[in-house]
């Protein structure tokens, strides 16, 4: 499932899941109590984030990739993807990228057991591509100069975070789209 929030309607996630043994069901819960409790987002500004819940991999845990669409965390280049993994019950941020811009797709290629994400690079004076986030050793790149162009210009893999999805509006559970 793909997801959108505000968090001023969903405060009611922000207690009893950090921490806790994780099941399937109850990922969501979780990942919004993370992003909630770490101070990734303002609660009192209704911040708003997209997030994807990928299932565990060969040698990858589950996974989450969050796509934080504040204005705190969004400037000419794009917004910031996280990229969490969850282990032991808890997650974990493997990388907090900036400037990345949707749409946000997950390729039919993995890495290390890991996978790769595929991302456009555009705005603050950047000519506009397609990247690949390819880790290394289980370690995604820092900034978007560790990406990989990709010679196809169209988003290619699975869609993750659409383009349409991180410009929505949501505030107190009204939605604009």
């Amino acid at each position: 499932m793909y997801f959108r929030l505000a968090i001023g309607s969903l405060l009611f996630f922000a207690t009893g899941c950090a921490g806790a043994s994780i099941k399937n069901n109850d990922r969501s819960d979780a990942l919004v109590s993370y992003v909630i409790s770490s101070g990734l987002v303002d609660v009192k500004s209704s911040s708003d984030f997209a997030y994807r819940l990928i299932p565990p991999a060969k040698a990858a845990p589950a996974m989450a990739v969050v796509y934080l669409t504040n204005r705190s965390w969004c400037g000419t280049g794009g917004c910031h993807l996280l990229i969490l993994s969850l282990e032991h019950g808890k997650y974990k941020i493997l990388k907090n990228i900036p400037a990345i811009q949707t749409p946000v797709t997950i390729l039919g290629r993995v890495a290390d057991g890991y996978p790769i994400f595929g991302v456009e690079i555009r705005g603050g004076g950047i000519k506009e591509y397609r990247a690949a986030l390819r880790p290394k050793n289980g370690v995604y790149p820092e900034t978007i100069n560790g990406a990989v162009p990709i010679r196809s210009s169209s988003p290619t893999g699975r869609m993750l975070i659409s383009s349409r999805m991180a410009q929505c509006k949501f505030s107190h559970g009204t939605s604009t789209c």
